[in-house]
């Protein structure tokens, strides 16, 4: 955990393919991530989060905002590079996007006060997306998930599923009990040892027409 808070690493490592915008080269992956740290007092778990997915390989992070006043939050995205972490702030220009571009707009709109509503249409937005950054592989997790393996990149994991012809994946959940912590303004990706394991999330080939479910 040292590496999250202190450690000032390259943010262009070698496991990340050379070409970000061919869409070519196997392997290339993106998280996506809703997020609110509005009544948070502070968002240093979420600049732990980006840090670490960028020091494992993952060629973009898509970051979207809850809020515009949620300052913590805009702030730190804005210390990394925007090639490399973007970010889409809750607005009714995202909400005219997400209405063209996602095939589950119709069916959610009305309940996009629902926060799972909102990782849906944001997930299949970023699915939408994906291509156009040059990523083949789509993982969707919240700001309180991290995609570990034992190898210091996920590259070879995605460029692997890709020769197996495997599209799509599900992995076991081990969320953090982490509400004490947050409401101290502690982060719990330093401080958290006990997890729960109650959950899946999923990674998509962004080429198929399988659509991301978050549970």
């Amino acid at each position: 955990w040292d590496v999250l808070e202190h450690h000032v690493a390259s943010l262009h490592p070698a496991s990340i393919p050379r070409d970000l915008h061919s869409g070519t080269e196997a392997g290339t992956a993106m998280v996506v991530s809703t997020v609110s740290f509005l009544n948070a007092p502070s968002a240093r778990p979420l600049e732990s989060f980006i840090r670490y997915h960028l020091l494992k390989g993952f060629a973009r992070i898509m970051i979207f905002v809850d809020s515009e006043k949620d300052l913590a939050a805009l702030d730190v995205i804005r210390r990394f590079p925007a090639l490399r972490v973007l970010h889409r702030v809750r607005s009714c220009e995202l909400s005219e996007e997400q209405k063209q571009r996602c095939p589950s707009f119709a069916k959610l709109e009305g309940f996009v006060n629902e926060v799972s509503a909102r990782q849906l249409l944001d997930a299949e937005l970023a699915m939408a997306k994906a291509p156009e950054l040059g990523c083949r592989w789509l993982v969707c997790l919240d700001s309180d998930e991290l995609f570990y393996t034992k190898e210091a990149s996920v590259v070879p994991h995605f460029q692997y599923l890709e020769e197996k012809g495997i599209q799509q994946m599900s992995y076991l959940n081990h969320e953090p009990w982490h509400i004490y912590l947050i409401e101290r303004g502690q982060n719990m990706f330093l401080q958290s040892i006990f997890f729960d394991k109650d959950s899946v999330y999923k990674t998509t080939h962004t080429h198929t027409h399988i659509y991301i479910y978050i549970y």
